[in-house]
Order: C-alpha cells, then sequence, then structure tokens
C-alpha cells in the first residue's frame, strides 16, 4: 500500500498541514527517501527553501537521482556526508525497513536542530501483518505505543498520532490482501519479490505491490473512487487506531521530561486537541499540556478584568474562600494571595486584622488592590520577598507555573514555620475529565499548563514536611460551571467553552453567543443532575477541582 497513489497523497497532504499547524519552516533531510517524490513535493512549497535527500540504495551504477528534479534538492547516500542542521526532518516508511531503528532516530536526533521537527509514517498493527510487508521486506509492524516509545526513547517528543488510514484504506487493503492471496500472480513478479528482508527494503522504494495482474487491476479501480468525498468520512475515524499506519508530528528534545508533579516517571504522548497536545505522566497520571499556539501564560492574560457583573458574581462566590482561610491559625497573621485579583477576598481578612499581601499584574486589578488597603507584590514567584508569611494563599495558580518544583521551593523560603500553604486547581482525578476526555472544561487550553494529581502533590508536599489537614473536591466558584462547560462541549461538537470565552469577553461571532446561551440553559437544566454528581465525586475525591490546606512544619532549619 505504500506505493498506492491516493494513500501517499493522503499522507502528503497531512504532512502539508501540519507545517502550517506547527509553523515549520527552513531547511529538511528527507530520511530514507527512496525515489524523493516526498522530498520533492515539500521543496516545491512554500515553508521549506533547501532540502537533502539521504538513502543508501543510491548506488553508482544506478540512475542518478538528480536528474529532472527540484534545484534546491540535493541527493547523498552517505549520512556521514551530511554536517548541517535541519529544521525538520521527514520519516516516511522508514522504521520499519532498517535493522536499527533506535540509531536511526538517533542519527535523526543529531541532524535536526534544538526544538526542530520530525514527521513520521510508520506502518503499525501486528494484526494487520500481511503479504505487502514480505513483499517490501518490513522488519517489523510496531503496536501504536510502541511506535510512540521507540521515538519518546530517543530523543523525541511526540505531540500528534493520527491514523489516517481508517475505515476507508482498512478496507481497500483487507481486499487486496484477499485478493493477493487467492490470486495466482500474488504480489506482482517473483523476481520483484526475491531475496532476503534487507534486499527487498533497499529495492522496496522503487517496486509497488500493486503491479501486475489482477492486483494492478483493482489498484486501478480503487483510483476510481471519490476521494475527496471519502477523505471527509475518514477525518471522522482518524483517531481510532483501528487502521495500519501512522501519522506521527514529533520534536527534538534534549532532557528526558520527568513528570513535574511525582517526579518518578517521564511524560508520554496523550492525545492531541484543538492545536494542543496532552502529555501524560504514565505513573501518577499528572498531565502537561503543550501548545504550539504563540502563547505565553502571562499574568495579565490570566488576570483580564471581568465585567463588573461577573466580579460581584464572583465576590459572593468567593466567601467559601473566607471561610477556609478563616478556619485556620498561622504563627502570625499575614497572609499573601497570588492572583489576588481586585483584592476584595483580602479586605474582607484586613477588616478582621489581617496584615494582607497580594501578587498580581493587571494595573486595574492593582489599583483596585491597593484602593482596598493591600500591599500589592510583583507577580514574579521567581522572585523571593524578604517578607514571611503566616499563609500563603493560590487559589486555581499553580496549574499555570513554568516551573512547579522551583514554585514550590519559592513558597516554601516565604512561608513562615508553622504557617498554612492553601491550594485550589482542577483535579487530574476527576471522574468528569476520566468519561468526556479533551472536551473536560479544566484543561481550559493555551492556559492551564498542568493538570495535577492531588494525592501526589501531597506526597511531594509531605517529603518537604507539609502535612495535609484539610482537603474538598468542591468549589462554589467553579465545580458547577466545569460541570456544565464540560457537557456543553461534549453536546455542542463545533465549539469549545463557549460560555466561558463570553464571561471572558471573547464571545467573538454569532454562533459562540449561541452556544453560550444554550450552555446557560443546558446549566440550568442539569442543576439536579449536578446536585446527585457532586457528592458522589466529592466522596470518592474525584471532583472537578480540589481544595488542599497543608500546615508546614514548624521544625527549626538544621
Amino acid at each position: 500500500m505504500a506505493n498506492f497513489a491516493p494513500l501517499k497523497n493522503r499522507f502528503l497532504s497531512l504532512l502539508d498541514q501540519n507545517l502550517d499547524l506547527f509553523g515549520v519552516a527552513g531547511r529538511f533531510v528527507d530520511y530514507g527517501a527512496g525515489s524523493a517524490d516526498v522530498g520533492e513535493h515539500i521543496v516545491s512549497g512554500d515553508r521549506m527553501d533547501q532540502g537533502i535527500a539521504y538513502d543508501p540504495s543510491y548506488g553508482e551504477s544506478a540512475p542518478s537521482p538528480r536528474v529532472g528534479r527540484h534545484p534546491d534538492l540535493a541527493f547523498t547516500r552517505d549520512v556521514s556526508d551530511i554536517k548541517d542542521k535541519f529544521d525538520c526532518a521527514v520519516l516516511f516508511d522508514v522504521i520499519e525497513h532498517v535493522p536499527d531503528a533506535a540509531g536511526t532516530l538517533q542519527d535523526l536526533h543529531r541532524l535536526v536542530r534544538k526544538d526542530g521537527w520530525l514527521f513520521v509514517t510508520v506502518p503499525y498493527n501486528a494484526r494487520e501483518w500481511g503479504r505487502d510487508d514480505e513483499f517490501y521486506g518490513h522488519l517489523r509492524r510496531l503496536s501504536r505505543q510502541g511506535a510512540i516509545s521507540l521515538l519518546e526513547q530517543n530523543g523525541w517528543t511526540v505531540l500528534r498520532v493520527l491514523d489516517p488510514t481508517f475505515p476507508t484504506f482498512w478496507m481497500l487493503r483487507r481486499a487486496y490482501l484477499l485478493l493477493s492471496a487467492t490470486s495466482e500472480q500474488i504480489l506482482g513478479t517473483d523476481e520483484a519479490a526475491s531475496g532476503n528482508d534487507i534486499e527487498r527494503s533497499l529495492a522496496s522504494s522503487q517496486q509497488s505491490a500493486w503491479d501486475g495482474g489482477k492486483v494492478e487491476r483493482g489498484a486501478r479501480l480503487a483510483e476510481l473512487l471519490p476521494w475527496t468525498l471519502l477523505r471527509r468520512l475518514d477525518l471522522y475515524f482518524e483517531s481510532i487506531f483501528l487502521g495500519f499506519e501512522l501519522f506521527l508530528v514529533c520534536q527534538r528534545r534534549e532532557d528526558a521530561p520527568t513528570c513535574e508533579v511525582c517526579e518518578q516517571s517521564i511524560y508520554s504522548s496523550g492525545r492531541f486537541f484543538d492545536r494542543f497536545s496532552l502529555q501524560v505522566c504514565r505513573y501518577c497520571g499528572s498531565e502537561k499540556v503543550l501548545s504550539n499556539v504563540e502563547t505565553k501564560n502571562a499574568p495579565s492574560e490570566r488576570e483580564k478584568v471581568r465585567h463588573p457583573i461577573v466580579e460581584k458574581a464572583l465576590s459572593f462566590l468567593h466567601r467559601a474562600r473566607l471561610r477556609r482561610l478563616r478556619g485556620i491559625q498561622p504563627p502570625e497573621q499575614t497572609i499573601l494571595d497570588v492572583r489576588c485579583g481586585s483584592g476584595r477576598m483580602l479586605e474582607a481578612l484586613g477588616q478582621r486584622g489581617w496584615r494582607i499581601f497580594g501578587m498580581c499584574s493587571a494595573e486595574p486589578h492593582i489599583r483596585a488592590a491597593e484602593s482596598r488597603g493591600v500591599t500589592v507584590l510583583p507577580y514574579e514567584l521567581g522572585t523571593d520577598s524578604p517578607q514571611r508569611f503566616g499563609a500563603i494563599s493560590l487559589f486555581h495558580v499553580i496549574e499555570h507555573e513554568d516551573d512547579l518544583a522551583e514554585t514550590l521551593a519559592r513558597l516554601d523560603r516565604m512561608l513562615l514555620l508553622g504557617g498554612y500553604l492553601v491550594l485550589e486547581y482542577p483535579n487530574a482525578r476527576s471522574s468528569l475529565k476520566r468519561t468526556f476526555g479533551w472536551r473536560w472544561f479544566g484543561y481550559d487550553p493555551p492556559h492551564h499548563r498542568l493538570v495535577i494529581n492531588p494525592v501526589f502533590l501531597a506526597d511531594r508536599l509531605g517529603l518537604m514536611n507539609y502535612r495535609l489537614i484539610r482537603e474538598s473536591n468542591f468549589s462554589p466558584e467553579y465545580s458547577f460551571f466545569i460541570f456544565i462547560q464540560t457537557i456543553a462541549n461534549a453536546l455542542l461538537p463545533f465549539q469549545r467553552d463557549s460560555l466561558y470565552r463570553v464571561l471572558r469577553g471573547k464571545g467573538g461571532s454569532a454562533a459562540g453567543w449561541l452556544a453560550a446561551g444554550i450552555t446557560a440553559v443546558l446549566g440550568a437544566a442539569l442543576l439536579p443532575l449536578f446536585l446527585i454528581f457532586q457528592p458522589i465525586a466529592s466522596l470518592r475525591r474525584r471532583g472537578c477541582v480540589v481544595a488542599q490546606t497543608f500546615k508546614k512544619a514548624d521544625l527549626a532549619p538544621q
């Protein structure tokens, strides 16, 4: 199937889409290029300026592949001749042919610049092994997870995994295998399929299992199918992984991506949605959201001033936060609220004798907080404050921070012995997340970096001498909202987080406002269901939000 024109065209189309999606441009290497049709397709486009096609089958006696080729595409048969760094590499149908697949990926890691890109196609799903694998000299057919693991173990972060072969090409391949098994002329001429696996692998790029007899006539008939219409059908199945060949988008990395929450395992590819890649820790289940969009999680973006009506509603809901803080007895009544907003909660504590400090960066919030008597510090957890506090609160902040380990260390240095650390954040163990997957509102891309497993964060803080003294799985501000917005995301497939976007002043089109209105109506209808769901989720520690209060041990430093 590798040389079947409609399938090859589909993979080339996917390549073009992802070059645009991830903004990849510059110079490339087509590794294992064969006839170099993929490299020529790339260099003929708008994004890539120059390329090198490498293939060990370019023998001295073979016809020169340079004849009639694009002038910006060079050729080589010796990978050691390639000294330059490239912006991206293409590895189409190569991993299954090379005896040392890990070595091939390490070669590419050497050739691609830091944060450069790799686009891979590879047959997968061992149950699909067939006569075409024998013809082409395939040495292996990995599982989906096996292909991901191979890439991740050799210096690549897998951002996106697709199978564009199901169901159309999968059904064609089943028909082809059945036809080839019953045909007198099974896979073309005996000469084409002769030799050992390595010889067939080297020759495969110049041959096609579709040549000859009934199989060839079947292939020609298949090319008459309405591929544009079938492509639209197949789009709904690309991530089901029931076909036979994967398309993977990877990015070069230097170090193993150790989980920031448990520090026991590495992140591995989870899924890709709405331009964002989800990386999952295979040990603790915490997740990290990677975005190819040029978005920095600047506090000014996260603290965008809301409509006054929304602010008043949130102030009412924030009374639950006040109750949590009133219930603690810190060594001194000083509190730092990170990302304090307009300071309403701190003002209420100040009226009860607390010395109140806040961190924020949005100018309107700074002015509002200072007018309420809050001492505003720069929003930089990366800079230690000389002030020490009896309590520090982070309500929906920690999931945004760029470096969790450094954030926890600096919070520890700012907290007095015997002080309290109060956290609230989306719960990675949420049963709603488990049910609805990427449609769960708690991901909130691109603003949230982490989705944290609270059990392992408590372990992490426990080893820093913090004792968990209180935990809740309910937030008046967020629990019901996450519930209704998640269900709306599942029921309204052409939008995401529409009600939230409208409340944040980002409603956009009329369709967005309509979806937000439908979500609000859904919220009213689903309130009884939420009243059943929330107590059960809280009992099982599976609510959408987790609120934790830790007390720091009053051990004197050694």
